[in-house]
């Protein structure tokens, strides 16, 4: 068989000391270690870019347990035998390293065409700890807080509805304006003091119907602070 390399007649026994001229095959893929183990150690294997191939050249390192070890040689741009966290290094497998990502933490998306691999954020994303932003942190949608607590340290403007469907602890609010549709309950334990403002500024409405039962009394406590009068009065004379 003549040798298309060398511009002689040449066999495969010709090779010197004993060696092998060991052929190449073309194809338009990578070899798997899996899938062409029919080829002895030595074959070279070009996965060939006109024919949609990477353009990596791989040789057959030889056989262990009876599985081949398909090795990148090079590429058509330099090789690349590595790669590593930074202390682990992490060997080719069938000339392959897998980039993956983490389930709800980190994607990856591969394209041939544009020989890339793009690694972004989940559309659902779970976080294994805590995350801190340096800046503004916007939710879209919403924000739930499903356990421990919201801790706010600094201050918090809310420009939307507020809905607490248990209880809300604060040191102290500043509000423009309060509509409460329910009960409220205010120093009910331990001491405290309700202070309600001048008056003057803004009126104090109380409707009827709502607390009945205080309104009947203010009405009735003219008559009652007369009958005390009076009864003072008799004790005099």
């Amino acid at each position: 068989m003549t040798s298309p390399f060398i511009p002689n007649s040449f066999t495969y026994g010709d090779a010197p000391q004993g060696g092998a001229v060991m052929p190449m095959v073309i194809a338009g893929r990578d070899p798997s270690d899996t899938i062409d183990r029919q080829y002895d150690a030595g074959y070279l294997w070009l996965s060939a870019i006109n024919l949609g191939g990477s353009g990596l050249l791989f040789y057959q390192a030889g056989n262990q347990a009876g599985t081949p070890t398909w090795t990148v040689s090079s590429s058509a741009a330099g090789a690349l035998n590595t790669l590593s966290d930074g202390s682990t290094v992490v060997l080719p497998s069938g000339g392959n390293i897998a980039l993956t990502g983490t389930a709800n933490q980190i994607t990856t998306t591969s394209s041939g065409p544009a020989h890339e691999i793009v690694f972004s954020l989940p559309n659902n994303l779970v976080a294994p700890g805590s995350i801190t932003s340096t800046t503004t942190m916007t939710a879209g949608t919403g924000l739930t807080v499903s356990g421990g607590g919201a801790a706010i340290t600094g201050n918090s403007t809310v420009t939307g509805d507020l809905a607490v469907s248990g209880a809300l602890t604060a040191g102290s609010f500043t509000l423009s304006g309060l509509a409460v549709n329910g009960t409220v309950t205010i120093n009910t334990a331990g001491a405290g003091t309700t202070t309600i403002g001048n008056a003057a500024a803004g009126a104090i409405t109380i409707d009827v119907g709502t607390v009945e039962e205080m309104k009947s009394t203010l009405e009735t406590m003219p008559q009652l602070i007369k009958s005390q009068s009076d009864l003072k009065l008799l004790e005099l004379h």
